[in-house]
């Protein structure tokens, strides 16, 4: 499948239809007035240049990337995998991920630094809402390699700081699954279920 077909292809957004989103409850108030930064990454003394949309010549050398590198797919098409075994795509796979993420609102990519021996980092997220006003958001693509328990925390992390701020007016992150204790971040109020995880910034 060429490239530039990938981007015309509409997205399945089979995430519509995953029974978290039933959970959804109209948004109160959030104090957005802190502007998110991100935590710095690092891995094997390397810092991130990033995290960075995915897009433009970006996109070539991240499937290449999907198609020569494990990794575990937690969440894909917004359905939770948390028994994931790390793995590589084949062709098919690769293209029908790519276009989930190019397709999506927000795909998020770690690309490495210039001295690594990859061209991307550990963690990526693919982040959807239903429609351009909806202060609400959903992770429907998470990627991580080893270690997969804190690179899940990672992935969603970048995923809210980048996000749920005042630059892009976003309010809650939604996570398919109950996410671990995260201690150390006092600016960001968690509320989990069984199955769902809520961020937001807490109000001060």
């Amino acid at each position: 499948m060429a490239l530039n077909r990938l981007r015309a292809q509409p997205c399945e957004a089979k995430w519509r239809s995953h029974p978290a989103l039933a959970r959804l409850k109209p948004l109160g108030f959030v104090n957005t007035t802190t502007l998110g930064e991100v935590p710095e990454l690092s891995g094997g003394g390397l810092k991130v240049i990033g995290p960075i949309i995915l897009r433009g010549e970006l996109i070539t050398s991240f499937r290449e990337h999907l198609l020569n590198t494990e990794y575990h797919y937690v969440i894909h098409n917004g359905e939770t995998k948390l028994n994931s075994i790390a793995r590589r795509l084949d062709i098919e796979q690769a293209n029908y991920l790519l276009n989930n993420f190019i397709n999506s609102r927000y795909p998020l990519v770690c690309k490495a630094g210039s001295k690594s021996v990859i061209p991307f980092f550990d963690y990526h997220v693919a982040v959807n809402s239903y429609n351009s006003e909806d202060k609400e958001l959903l992770i429907t693509e998470l990627i991580v390699r080893e270690p997969k328990g804190s690179n899940m925390i990672n992935g969603v992390l970048m995923a809210f700081y980048m996000l749920i701020n005042d630059r892009y007016k976003h309010e809650r992150l939604l996570i398919p699954f109950k996410l671990p204790e995260i201690k150390g971040y006092d600016d960001i109020e968690i509320n989990s279920t069984d199955n769902v995880t809520f961020l937001c910034k807490k109000i001060r």
